[in-house]
C-alpha cells in the first residue's frame, strides 16, 4: 500500500501540530512551576530571624526610625544617615511594622507582595498585548525564573522589589 504525498503531508502537519501543543503545554507548566518555586521559596524565607543580606538589618533601623517619629531623610548625622532611595518601601514598611511589629517579616512581606505584583503586571501586560494566556504565563514564570539570577532578592527586605513603584513619587 503506497502513500500518496497529500496524505503524507497530512500526516507530518497532524504531527507537527502535536508536537507544538506538547511543547506549548510543557512552557506553560514550567512558567507555572517557576512561578510556584518562587512563592514557597519566598514564604519559607519570610520568618527567618537573621539577614538574608546584609543590608537588611540597616532596612529595618530605617523603619524604626521612622516608627520614632524622625523624618527619612534628615540631615546625616552620626545618630543616623539615611540610604538614598525613594521612600515608598520605607513608608509601606513602615506601616506594616506599625500593624505587626518591627522585624524582618514585615519588610520581607512588603518586597514578596511588591514581586508579586510584578508578575501579576507583567502577566496583564503580556496578556492585553498577545490575547494569550499562554504567552503572559510564560513572560511572568521567565520573570520567576531569574529568581536565582537575581542573587534571590526578590523577598529579601530591600527596596530593589518595590523600585518600579517607587517611580509613582512622581505623579504623587
Amino acid at each position: 500500500m503506497s502513500v500518496t504525498p497529500e496524505a503524507a503531508n497530512t500526516r507530518a502537519t497532524a504531527l507537527a501540530q502535536r508536537t507544538l501543543l506538547i511543547l506549548s503545554w510543557v512552557v506553560v507548566v514550567m512558567s507555572a512551576v517557576y512561578i510556584i518555586m518562587y512563592i514557597v521559596l519566598a514564604i519559607l524565607r519570610m520568618p527567618c530571624p537573621f539577614e538574608l543580606e546584609w543590608m537588611e538589618g540597616a532596612m529595618v533601623d530605617h523603619v524604626v526610625w521612622m516608627l520614632a517619629g524622625n523624618p527619612l531623610y534628615p540631615e546625616p548625622s552620626l545618630d543616623f544617615v539615611p540610604f538614598i532611595y525613594a521612600p515608598i518601601y520605607f513608608y509601606v514598611s513602615a506601616g506594616i511594622s506599625w500593624l505587626i511589629g518591627v522585624g524582618f517579616f514585615p519588610l520581607r512581606l512588603v518586597s514578596v507582595l511588591a514581586s508579586l505584583g510584578s508578575l501579576v503586571v507583567i502577566f496583564a501586560f503580556v496578556r492585553k498585548e498577545t490575547l494569550s494566556w499562554q504567552a503572559a504565563l510564560l513572560a511572568s514564570g521567565l520573570f520567576a525564573a531569574t529568581y536565582e539570577l537575581s542573587d534571590v532578592w526578590f523577598d529579601i527586605a530591600r527596596v530593589d522589589s518595590c523600585m518600579s513603584s517607587d517611580n509613582l513619587d512622581i505623579w504623587v
